[in-house]
C-alpha cells in the first residue's frame, strides 16, 4: 500500500509540478503578448495621429495652391490690363497728335 500512497504523492506532487510550470509559461507568453498589444496600440495610435496630421497638412498646402493661383491669375491680369492701358494710351497720343495737326492747318488756314 504503501507503495500506491507513494505513486499517488508522486502523482500529486508531478501534477502540481506540471501546473506550476504551466502557469510560469503561461505568464511569460502573456507578458510578452502583453507587450505585443500595447505596441500595437501606441503604433495604431501613433498612426491616427499622423493621418490627422497628414490632412491638416493637405488642407493648408491645398489653400495656399488656390490663394498662390488666384494670385498668379491676377499678376496676368494686370499684365494683360497694363498692355491694353498701353495700347489705348498709343492710340490716344495719335488721336492728339492728330487733332493738334488738324488745329495747325486749321489755324494756319485762317
Amino acid at each position: 500500500m504503501k507503495s500506491d500512497l507513494a505513486k499517488e504523492k508522486s502523482k500529486a506532487q508531478a501534477k502540481q509540478a506540471a501546473t506550476e510550470f504551466n502557469k510560469a509559461a503561461f505568464a511569460e507568453v502573456n507578458k510578452e503578448v502583453t507587450k505585443v498589444h500595447h505596441n500595437q496600440k501606441v503604433l495604431d495610435d501613433k498612426v491616427k495621429q499622423l493621418n490627422i496630421e497628414t490632412s491638416r497638412f493637405v488642407k493648408n498646402t491645398n489653400y495656399w495652391v488656390e490663394t498662390y493661383n488666384e494670385l498668379n491669375l491676377a499678376i496676368t491680369s494686370l499684365n494683360g490690363m497694363e498692355g491694353w492701358a498701353a495700347s489705348i494710351e498709343e492710340r490716344l497720343v495719335t488721336m492728339t497728335e492728330s487733332l493738334e495737326n488738324m488745329g495747325e492747318k486749321v489755324s494756319i488756314k485762317n
